[in-house]
């Protein structure tokens, strides 16, 4: 298993259980699973209650397959780059700097033309709650110089298109200093989230159809930007 230190460092520490993430997709489990027992009490609609009883065996076996899950830290780590050779491949893998975690690694495959980038380069836009906002740009910014004609995201279909790559710098710096004027005019980020206007960007993101940003990127700004003072 390769991976970065700070990967490896997350994992041994008990780290990768807990923090924002974690306890948005999986630590509300428990409740979701308790909300719908609660709702198929008052369900006098068969159809409804097919449907609430489906979500709570899905939940139920996330829940039970989380639990089973025992988290195995990196064998094998680098800090900035690693060449491996395989069958004859040349497999790159290589770290630029902070984005979507401490530790995002690329792998680049260049005789294929193909850049794998995990989240830190997605078709949409990517999860933030555990981000590097300022960094993440400036990590995006070391791809380019690099040859390829594919990527393939941590999520979603492969792409072409390297403009992704200014979309979402772009949108990382709108978003940062954004959030920051909120945060310095004392608006508590619940409100922010609310309040924060990202729909210059819908033209690249079409998920953007109203005002509000997400509430987990707005308060990881805040988090940075709290610790930093």
């Amino acid at each position: 298993i390769i991976g970065h230190e700070f990967t490896r460092e997350m994992v041994v520490s008990g780290r990768s259980k807990s923090g924002r993430a974690y306890d948005a997709f999986i630590g509300t489990i428990p409740d979701r699973i308790a909300d719908l027992e609660r709702r198929l009490e008052d369900v006098a609609d068969d159809s409804t209650r097919t449907a609430l009883e489906n979500q709570l065996v899905v939940q139920r076996n996330y829940l039970e397959a989380t639990n089973a899950v025992t988290p195995t830290p990196p064998t094998v780590t680098l800090s900035e780059r690693m060449t491996l050779v395989r069958g004859g491949r040349e497999i790159r893998l290589l770290f630029f700097g902070r984005g979507h975690t401490g530790g995002d690694i690329v792998v680049h495959l260049p005789v294929e033309g193909v850049l794998i980038t995990g989240d830190l380069l997605t078709g949409g836009l990517p999860y933030m709650g555990d981000g590097f906002l300022t960094e993440w740009a400036e990590t995006l910014e070391q791809l380019k110089p690099l040859a390829f004609e594919t990527i393939i995201p941590g999520h979603g279909q492969w792409f072409t298109d390297r403009a992704k790559i200014d979309h979402l710098q772009s949108y990382l710096q709108d978003l940062w200093w954004k959030t920051v004027q909120m945060h310095d005019n004392g608006v508590a980020a619940e409100i922010a989230a609310s309040q924060i206007d990202m729909r210059n960007h819908a033209g690249q993101y079409p998920a953007i159809t109203a005002v509000g940003a997400n509430l987990h990127a707005v308060l990881r700004v805040y988090d940075l930007l709290d610790s930093e003072q």
